[in-house]
């Protein structure tokens, strides 16, 4: 047993006699065999559940606005990822940590209504996170107005586009953005 993987794919399937069975496949690296074993089981029977009275479900306008900054920012990310596809360089992974720095300083911004690299107390994204770069925007609609008006900024368009970026974090609110970027 020494040269075995175990590969295990689960597949639940009823039979129509109350019963559900799993197809467990071992794999020997060894010798490549594949083998199949099938082991049943009773079927609880389902509780049955009355059915809900349609009524239209109202979120707080709070809740609203959290899901659309949310879709925002994600359209943000995926569209920064879509300008790097064209130049052939890698996906940036979303990460909490830029993505939580992002967002409180957006939220700065906004609440002191300005646009600048510098947060509270003067401090800059590598000094806020662990952000190698960031870019702002601010009195921009929509995610697709924000990235184009980046694109045509050599300063901006550089760290969108830079080869060594990795990661990438996106805050927004209000027409204000920011990206910080993580090498």
């Amino acid at each position: 047993m020494t040269n075995r993987k175990a590969l295990l794919l689960l597949a639940a399937f009823g039979t129509g006699s109350g019963v559900v069975g799993w197809n467990v496949l071992l794999k020997n690296d060894a010798k490549k065999e594949v083998r199949s074993v099938e082991v049943k089981s009773p079927v609880a029977k389902p509780i049955e559940t009355p059915t809900p009275t349609a009524r239209p479900v109202q979120l707080n306008p709070a809740v609203k606005q959290v899901s659309q900054q949310a879709k925002n920012a994600v359209e943000l990310a995926d569209l920064i990822n879509v300008e790097r596809g064209k130049k052939g360089l890698r996906v940036l992974r979303t990460t909490t940590l830029l993505s939580e720095a992002s967002q409180t300083h957006v939220e700065y911004l906004l609440s002191e209504q300005k646009c600048s690299h510098k947060g509270k107390d003067g401090l800059l994204p590598w000094q806020r996170a662990k952000a190698d770069g960031e870019v702002v925007g601010c009195g921009y609609a929509t995610a697709k107005e924000i990235l184009s008006a980046w694109m045509t900024s050599k300063a901006n368009r550089d760290f969108v586009l830079h080869p060594d970026a990795k990661r990438l974090g996106v805050g927004y609110v209000d027409m204000y953005w920011v990206v910080m970027f993580g090498f």
